[in-house]
């Protein structure tokens, strides 16, 4: 019984100690529960930022996306308007520019009107330099010549009876492309008399290089009869193969001229250099330089450019 009541005060004994225990424990569990359903302030606003926090990312995610998913189709809107306007002025641009009296009123119009006028004006000025260029001012004659080769032109005294003046003559030379696509030298002789002299005859040769006596006249390949002319006009062609470029050609200009009244009379004449060797007739002669041929293009040679010829 001893040992009985013994072992029952030991668990007493425990029961105690484990009431106390457990009673001591008790509080801080509960306090634990209220914790875990109450959150202290601090635990709270920290929660409460960080759920702030997150939770406006994903507001501003939400609006970015909407504002984004909205902005391309503004984009497009606009950008499909503007496409619309630029291809409406595009298609009255092109056409109404064609007829004038079409054109809309407003700048559009104005923008129109100005490129035809700046159009019209490149034009002109092409047109006027192209015309330009195809001048070639002659020195040697002094005047402008429109074809594409220089000519050559000098004037000499006619000499009648070797001492008297009855005149002149212009002789012009100048290279052409006849019909049988041959270069010929085309000579123009002008006679002009003065002092009441007139001509009746005339006879030409045209020669490659200087004559020592006179040529027959009545031989020459280019001769004609005259009703006593004062002014008249006598055209040559010589294919200019038949001459050395860079050589001269002698003219010899036989006329019969007479004259009424004192003074005058029947008397031979010739124009240029009068020449009178010791056997035979006086005579004389013209000497005109060749024409040089204006190059073809692409046959200059290195160095040959004008100024202002070169490409850009």
């Amino acid at each position: 019984m001893l040992v009985k009541s013994k072992k029952l005060n030991l668990l007493l004994v425990f029961g105690l100690v484990f009431a106390m225990i457990f009673s001591t424990s008790m509080p801080s569990l509960a306090d634990n529960e209220g914790n875990v359903g109450e959150l202290s302030p601090v635990e709270g606003n920290i929660i409460e930022e960080e759920a702030s926090e997150e939770g406006l990312p994903e507001e501003d995610t939400v609006g970015e996306i909407t504002d984004e998913e909205t902005l391309p189709v503004v984009g497009n809107i606009e950008e499909g308007e503007g496409k619309d306007e630029g291809g409406l002025q595009e298609e009255d641009t092109a056409e109404e520019s064609p007829n004038a009296a079409n054109l809309p009123e407003g700048n559009n119009g104005e923008e129109v009107t100005n490129e035809e006028e700046s159009i019209t004006e490149e034009n002109l000025l092409g047109q006027n330099s192209n015309e330009e260029n195809m001048i070639v001012t002659n020195a040697f004659m002094g005047t402008e010549d429109e074809e594409s080769v220089e000519s050559q032109s000098i004037t000499s005294i006619i000499w009648a009876g070797k001492h008297i003046n009855v005149g002149s003559v212009d002789v012009t030379a100048d290279i052409s492309t006849h019909e049988d696509m041959n270069k010929y030298i085309d000579i123009a002789l002008a006679f002009a008399l003065t002092n009441g002299w007139k001509a009746t005859e005339y006879h030409i040769y045209v020669l490659d290089t200087e004559p020592t006596k006179e040529p027959t006249p009545g031989q020459a390949p280019y001769k004609g009869s005259l009703n006593n002319e004062t002014n008249f006009t006598v055209t040559i062609s010589e294919l200019l193969s038949n001459y050395s470029e860079g050589s001269n050609i002698y003219i010899t200009t036989h006329l019969s001229v007479n004259k009424q009244g004192k003074g005058g009379g029947n008397e031979t004449a010739y124009g240029g250099n009068i020449v009178d060797p010791k056997k035979g007739s006086w005579f004389g002669y013209i000497v005109l330089p060749i024409p040089e041929e204006d190059e073809e293009p692409g046959d200059e040679e290195p160095g040959d450019e004008e100024p202002g010829d070169e490409e850009p």
